[in-house]
């Protein structure tokens, strides 16, 4: 289980270097997401519920888009 755990550790370091270096973006930085759920304070239940009421629930007329990523693509 350590071992498990410590690859997984190492696997979303490298992600995180990734998302950084390929497109700007801190995903430790929660301000540019919409929704964040921590899944271990509810049951699966009740997160499907917050994510079917965010969804439903979602306008984009008034979204503020408080916090838009720039993004500059290279393809």
């Amino acid at each position: 289980m350590a071992k498990a755990r410590e690859e997984s550790a190492a696997r979303q370091s490298t992600e995180a270097d990734r998302y950084e270096e390929y497109y700007g973006i801190d995903v430790t930085d929660l301000t540019i997401y919409d929704l964040s759920i921590n899944t271990a304070r509810w049951d699966a239940d009740a997160v499907l519920d917050m994510l079917v009421t965010a969804v439903e629930d979602y306008d984009p007329e008034v979204d503020e888009g408080k916090y838009p990523v720039e993004a500059d693509y290279d393809f």
